[in-house]
């Protein structure tokens, strides 16, 4: 789940696909890979988040309040 949530909160797609019109992404089914990588680069979720990569989401929001992920 947490990889779909901020998939949609930093680059807007599910899967490769726009989470608003449904269109398949230019080489979209690497998205969820790209994004694991700059999580990766920013050493945590909490990092990535405060960069302001993620506009939205369920984890943006634990994160900015401090709840653990588990």
């Amino acid at each position: 789940m947490t990889t779909h949530d901020l998939e949609g909160g930093f680059l807007n797609t599910a899967l490769g696909q726009n989470i608003y019109t449904q269109e398949n992404a230019p080489m979209g089914h690497y998205n969820h890979l790209d994004l694991l990588n700059e999580v990766r680069t920013a050493g945590s979720i909490k990092n990535f988040n405060d960069a302001g990569n993620v506009k939205d989401g369920i984890i943006k929001a634990l994160t900015e309040m401090d709840i653990p992920i588990v």
